[in-house]
């Protein structure tokens, strides 16, 4: 349980701008989405006239979103597109999202290559986003909602913004937050454990629901049970996520949610 720490979760995300059409790091988003493009090109087997034509324009559907991602979240900052682990990582994301082209995928994998973006070349978290950007198109909505539950159940203190310690406030701080988290994800494929753990989501970590709220957050375990969303219950009790696990569950609650979090809090 030595993951399992405070995070103050802050919703809305920062106001970074772009001045113009050049910023600070060398590439405009148009040059940036021109290169992403060239990469794909250049490395994607070539198909018949049709395929060919639907896949092109996924990509550059892709590179599309991705750049304006970029632009609000990392403030404009392309430079890690210069590293050649991300440019393959970039040929990866836009590989699958050419094969598939659901909406889901899209919108995960610029999420998670966003995350990559900015993040820096020696950090672990680097080569977990680098697994979760390869492994992320086996998973349904669903599924990803179920490793958000199980990442709220098991690996985060949710505390007051505040720093309040009454402990009826914090108990309602928390019931409040639960509901929200169990309505979010209220559609949350709760028997999709076996999948989840085929392709590395899960890991040993005992103790329900309960159990482990009621430890992190310090409260009794009666009081959380009288405010624990019926969805937690099916919270496996001798799982946790590992670190691809967390990695896939925080960018989606990110995205889902619209908070920003700290991913190298949990990977390190």
């Amino acid at each position: 349980m030595n993951n399992k720490i405070d995070q103050n979760i802050k919703t809305g995300a920062t106001g970074n701008t772009i001045i113009g059409e050049q910023n600070i790091y060398g590439l405009t988003p148009e040059q940036a989405s021109n290169l992403a493009l060239q990469l794909f090109l250049e490395n994607f087997p070539k198909l018949k006239e049709e395929a060919m034509q639907i896949v092109t324009q996924r990509v550059e559907t892709f590179c599309d979103h991705l750049v304006k991602k970029i632009a609000y979240k990392n403030g404009g900052n392309f430079s890690e597109f210069a590293s050649p682990d991300m440019q393959y990582m970039l040929v990866q994301a836009e590989t699958d999202y050419a094969r598939f082209g659901t909406e889901e995928l899209l919108a995960n994998l610029t999420d998670l290559v966003c995350k990559r973006a900015r993040t820096e070349q020696s950090s672990s978290v680097k080569i977990i986003l680098n697994k979760a950007i390869e492994t992320v198109k086996y998973f349904t909505a669903e599924q990803l909602d179920f490793l958000s539950i199980i990442f709220y159940a098991k690996h985060v203190r949710i505390v007051r913004g505040d720093g309040n310690n009454d402990k009826n406030l914090r108990l309602k701080h928390l019931q409040n937050m639960l509901n929200n988290v169990a309505k979010t994800f209220s559609n949350a494929d709760i028997n999709s454990l076996d999948f989840l753990q085929t392709y590395g989501c899960l890991q040993l970590s005992f103790g329900n629901s309960v159990e482990v709220i009621s430890e992190i957050n310090q409260l009794n375990k009666t009081e959380v049970t009288n405010i624990l969303p019926k969805i937690f219950n099916h919270v496996p009790e001798d799982y946790g996520l590992t670190l691809v696990g967390k990695a896939l569950a925080i960018a989606n609650i990110e995205s889902r949610q619209n908070i920003k979090l700290d991913m190298s809090i949990w990977i390190s």
